[in-house]
């Protein structure tokens, strides 16, 4: 069963809750704060671009001094205008067999619960100077194919809140 849990807001503070099981839970992340600013710009991003019902995002922010813990991960899909949040470990969107340098994307269709996603991976550097800071990994699910501008859109929005 897929661990879906609703994001509350104190300030700039995020808890999760998991609905299902009852229980308050916690992330695997280093920087909360990061987190609930992501699935902000998450929800926005998902409403300009007419995201659909069971559309998926996934975002992964890794400092490049420190992979092992991501400073955000979000996994997201989309129920009709509002977003429901997956904290959980397990593979999200369909895992890449090819590692992608920053600026680069990949393209794959996976069918799930009968319908076509046409999935796309992008992956940008954050760099101060010459020097890379951190990674944004985007990942999108859709039923609709979607444009290599909106994902670059999106990690530059990200972008801005690493600086």
């Amino acid at each position: 069963m897929l661990n879906f849990v609703n994001r509350i807001h104190f300030y700039y503070y995020s808890s999760l809750y998991n609905v299902y099981q009852n229980k308050m839970m916690t992330s695997n992340v280093s920087d909360p704060n990061l987190q609930d600013s992501i699935c902000q710009i998450l929800d926005k991003y998902c409403d300009r671009n007419a995201y659909g019902h069971r559309d998926r995002l996934e975002v992964r922010v890794t400092n490049k001094f420190k992979a092992e813990i991501p400073l955000s991960h979000v996994k997201m899909t989309r129920n009709g205008i509002t977003s429901n949040y997956d904290y959980s470990d397990h593979p999200y969107i369909s895992e890449d067999s090819v590692t992608l340098r920053s600026g680069e994307f990949a393209t794959d269709t996976i069918v799930r619960y009968g319908d076509t996603f046409h999935v796309l991976h992008y992956s940008y550097d954050v760099k101060r100077d010459s020097t890379v800071l951190y990674n944004i990994d985007l990942k999108t699910a859709r039923q609709s194919t979607q444009q290599h501008e909106e994902l670059d859109e999106l990690a530059k929005g990200i972008e801005s809140l690493l600086k």
